[in-house]
C-alpha cells in the first residue's frame, strides 16, 4: 500500500507489499536464475513519497538465502560517497562490512562510515526487509538534538540506556536532495532487461540531467546507442565515460553491448 497525495501531509509505504511487488518486476540485469540473487526488489522511498531532504530506500528479498544488498562500495561513479545507516525491519540476514561477518536479525541497524568499505547482506529468512539511509563526544539524553554541518566530520553515537532510538535526517543546505545516479536512472534496468533500448535510452538521459558528467550514466548511454543502431553516436559518450573512469576500459573491451563496434578502430583506440 502506497499513500502519497499533494492533499495529505503524510505518505504510507507497506515495504512488504512494495518490496514484493519490486521483486516479482526484477531486479539489475535479468538472466536465467540464480541463487545468489533470488526474488530481490528495491523499493525507491525517496521517489516515491516526494523526499526532498535526505534519501532513504529499502530492499526485500523474497527468497532466504539469497542476498538482500549486493556486494558493493559507494565509491566511483555509481556510488553516492556516503556514510550509509542499513536497519532491518524485517526478517533476519547476515551482513558482511570489510570482509566481516555477523548475524543482524530484525531490529539491527548497521552503520557503514567509510563509503570505500564494502558490504553486502544475505537474507535468512523469506521476505527479509533491509531499509537504507544515506566527533567529539557529548552526552546527549532524551529530546536532544545534534546538527552536524560539515559532511567531513566523523560522527557516531553510544546508547547509555537499553532501548535508546536515534533519528536521523540529512540533507545538502540551500538546496533540495539530489538523487543519486543509480537512483536516478531507476527504470533503465527493467527496459534494458526487456531490450526496450530506445525507453531505457531516454531514462539515462534524464538522468544525466541530474548528474550530469556521471561516467556510470554516459557508458549506458553508450551502450543503448550501440544496441539501437548508432555507432557513431556511442563513442562520444563512451569516450566521455573513459576519461573520467578509466577503469571502465576493460569493461568495454568485453562488454556484448559493443559487438558492432569491436572492429572500428575508433573504439579500439578508447578502450586500449
Amino acid at each position: 500500500m502506497t499513500t502519497a497525495t499533494t492533499t495529505t501531509p503524510f505518505t504510507v509505504i507497506s515495504l512488504e507489499e512494495a518490496g514484493a511487488a519490486a521483486a516479482a518486476n526484477g531486479f539489475g540485469m535479468g538472466g536465467p536464475p540464480d541463487p545468489e540473487t533470488g526474488r530481490r526488489g528495491r523499493v525507491y522511498i525517496r521517489r516515491d513519497a516526494g523526499i526532498e531532504s535526505f534519501g532513504v530506500n529499502a530492499f526485500y528479498q523474497a527468497d532466504g538465502g539469497a542476498f538482500v544488498i549486493g556486494e558493493h562500495d559507494e565509491l566511483g561513479p555509481a556510488g553516492s560517497g556516503h556514510e550509509e545507516l542499513y536497519v532491518v525491519v524485517a526478517g533476519d540476514c547476515s551482513f558482511t562490512v570489510g570482509g566481516e561477518e555477523f548475524d543482524a536479525p530484525g531490529g539491527t541497524a548497521i552503520f557503514v562510515r567509510d563509503p570505500a568499505t564494502k558490504r553486502s547482506a544475505r537474507a535468512k529468512e523469506d521476505g527479509t526487509i533491509v531499509l537504507a539511509v544515506g566527533g567529539e563526544e557529548f552526552d546527549a539524553p532524551g529530546g536532544t538534538a545534534i546538527f552536524v554541518r560539515d559532511p567531513a566530520t566523523k560522527r557516531s553515537a553510544r546508547a547509555k540506556e537499553d532501548g535508546t532510538i536515534v533519528l536521523a535526517v540529512g540533507g545538502r543546505p540551500g538546496e533540495a536532495f539530489k538523487p543519486g545516479p543509480i537512483e536516478s536512472i531507476s527504470g533503465f534496468f527493467r527496459l534494458y532487461r526487456e531490450q526496450d533500448y530506445a525507453g531505457a535510452l531516454a531514462v539515462l538521459r534524464s538522468g544525466l540531467e541530474t548528474n550530469p558528467g556521471n561516467a556510470f550514466i554516459l557508458y549506458n548511454v553508450a551502450c543503448m546507442e550501440a544496441l539501437v543502431g548508432r555507432g557513431e553516436e556511442a563513442l562520444e559518450p563512451l569516450a566521455e565515460a573513459l576519461a573520467a573512469w578509466p577503469a571502465y576500459k576493460e569493461l568495454a573491451t568485453n562488454d556484448d553491448d559493443f559487438a558492432a563496434l569491436r572492429d572500428d578502430p575508433r573504439f579500439q583506440a578508447l578502450v586500449s
